[in-house]
């Protein structure tokens, strides 16, 4: 079932990356598959009620094992940080508002509606 949850989630970014770059708009096709998948559940559990426990747990496992993948990129922005001087406090603002808000506005979604 995990192969078969993270075929539905490559698929689903690939397609929307590739639409998105005829766009013209390339950079938003990780968002727009990120919405298309939250919409794609919250259809699925409208029309047949209750979404399976299976893709529930395969998810939850994918989430906890790509968060290692971030390690570095957490290390190197510190570094970058410490190196910025006064301009670190803008950039935390900015990566404030531009991620964590977003991430949790779509998380409280996702959790309300599912």
């Amino acid at each position: 079932m995990l192969t078969f949850v993270v075929l539905i989630i490559i698929v689903t970014r690939e397609c929307c990356v590739w639409v998105m770059g005829l766009l013209g708009y390339k950079n938003l096709g990780n968002l727009v598959g990120l919405f298309l998948l939250l919409g794609a559940a919250l259809c699925y559990r409208h029309v047949k009620g209750q979404i399976p426990h299976r893709f529930v747990v395969a998810n939850s496992r994918i989430l906890k094992e790509s968060l290692f993948a971030f390690l570095p990129i957490c290390a190197g922005v510190g570094i970058l940080l410490l190196n910025l001087g006064n301009e670190g406090i803008k950039i935390v603002m900015i990566m404030l508002i531009s991620t964590l808000i977003p991430m949790w506005l779509y998380a409280y979604l996702a959790k309300r509606w599912l």
